[in-house]
């Protein structure tokens, strides 16, 4: 058998099947079950959408108030007392006192953070399974496929369905590492630890030197420790490095500069906390104005705040399935009215979870957005009054 045809597995268990008296007992028991879980869900839908626009307008009256309050430094090459514990800004080049070094492949750079990644081709497990009814008697069919992937972790393959066959190294020949450096200034400022993890992105280091009396081979940035790196097999592995933030001019490129909205303290920053309630320290990559950053932080706020409203709803959404579910499994033996009946229903959780998503959306906007909240809620009675008016035009035709 090839390696192709052995990468599916399947596994047939049997089992009996319980009486009719126990099945339903059985069924009444996890419909219930699934209804406390929809219940929970509920709940935890609407107190995250509740957070979430309550989030989202603190960050934004937070953001409105530092253009008010924002002191902008005049040097950065001394810390003046009189803007301690302000909100300030600055903008300037960062530098650090020393490279970065590996010395396992000889690499050196002036930057801020320099990291090693380090993956190994594996062998991985997926799997799934169906279940079924004959008689008395229930068949479950476990099915285990197996993919080659490069992987940062290693994948444990002493519990695989077929461990004989699918067997993964024990060990990595070296591990993956991040370098930061100890200290990162612009001027005779120190940034925050919270500040040097936001220096981004990174970028890859093209050229890398394998350690001497090593096998390594350069093929697309990459160190493949691999007979054919086109072709890696199982146990093979390859390196990566990349930088983040240049802190001098170098072959890698210019230095970078960063724009910071912080708070003094002394010669370094901390989050200044606004009178809405957010804490701020902000450091963008580049030569950005005041405004910028603000509108860059309202971009993002705007973003996670639909992103997050999107997961409310299906939150909420999956709690009205669970709720209802007792529905379509009443009628699921019936092939054409389960058929319509599921239809039914999820278009009626599709309603009743935009339409709570909406309510609890528009509460969060009352105060600080009344229009936008009203105008919400429009949209979300707007279903049910349009119902209304459908059900009262016999009436009117009648009379």
């Amino acid at each position: 058998m090839s390696l192709e045809e052995a990468d599916v597995y399947t596994r047939t268990a049997y089992g009996r099947q319980q009486s009719q008296q126990q099945s339903l007992i059985s069924h009444i028991k996890a419909s219930l079950v699934v209804i406390v879980i929809g219940l929970l869900l509920l709940c935890g839908g609407v107190l995250a959408l509740l957070w979430n626009e309550g989030r989202a307008v603190q960050t934004a009256k937070s953001l409105d108030e530092t253009l008010r309050i924002l002191v902008e430094l005049p040097t950065i090459e001394a810390a003046y007392e009189d803007f301690d514990d302000r909100l300030v800004y600055l903008t300037a080049p960062i530098t650090t006192v020393q490279p970065l070094q590996d010395k396992n492949y000889n690499i050196s750079i002036w930057a801020a953070k320099l990291k090693r990644t380090v993956e190994m081709y594996q062998w991985v497990e997926q799997e799934s399974s169906i279940g079924s009814y004959s008689g008395d008697q229930t068949h479950t069919e476990m099915t285990y496929s197996y993919s080659q992937e490069w992987r940062e972790d290693l994948v444990d393959s002493r519990h695989f369905d077929s461990s004989h066959v699918h067997a993964n190294p024990a060990q990595m020949i070296i591990s993956s590492t991040l370098y930061r450096a100890p200290v990162v200034q612009v001027g005779n400022f120190f940034l925050s630890d919270t500040m040097i993890e936001n220096i981004m992105p990174f970028k890859v280091i093209s050229t890398i030197a394998p350690p001497a009396g090593s096998d390594g081979k350069l093929h697309n940035g990459y160190l493949y420790y691999a007979a054919n790196p086109s072709k890696p097999q199982v146990g093979d592995t390859r390196v990566q490095f990349q930088y983040a933030g240049l802190t001098k001019m170098s072959e890698f490129g210019s230095q970078d500069t960063v724009s910071i909205m912080a708070r003094q303290m002394k010669n370094s920053f901390g989050p200044y906390q606004t009178t809405a309630g957010d804490a701020l320290e902000l450091l963008y990559m580049g030569k950005l104005s005041p405004a910028e950053i603000v509108r860059k932080e309202h971009a993002a706020n705007q973003f996670t705040l639909w992103l997050l409203r999107g997961a409310g709803w299906l939150v909420l959404f999956v709690g009205f399935t669970c709720m209802t579910s007792f529905i379509t499994k009443l009628t699921a033996w019936l092939p054409l009215v389960g058929t319509l009946v599921s239809l039914g229903v999820a278009s009626m959780n599709l309603t009743l979870s935009g339409t709570v998503a909406l309510i609890v959306m528009a509460l969060g906007w009352l105060w600080y957005r009344p229009l936008a909240a009203l105008f919400m809620i429009g949209v979300a009675v707007m279903p049910t009054i349009i119902t209304h008016m459908q059900r009262q035009r016999p009436h009117s035709h009648t009379n």
